[in-house]
């Protein structure tokens, strides 16, 4: 009984599992998607498009 309930609940569990993994990742070359600046308090800057030619050092932080 446990082991019928095991070989169904387990291809379940893998796709469950790993379909994330599928979805379509973005390749080297690809463009930025285009975040919201609206939040950024320190610059007029709206879009990638205003930091073109400079060098642009992006800090991601997270407590943990």
């Amino acid at each position: 009984m446990i082991h019928k309930l095991l070989a169904r609940a387990f291809p379940l569990a893998l796709l469950l599992a790993l379909g994330p993994l599928a979805s379509a990742a973005p390749d080297v070359g690809d463009p930025l998607p285009r975040p919201g600046f609206d939040e950024l308090k320190q610059t007029a800057a709206k879009s990638f498009e205003d930091f073109t030619g400079r060098v642009l050092l992006i800090e991601f932080f997270e407590y943990w």
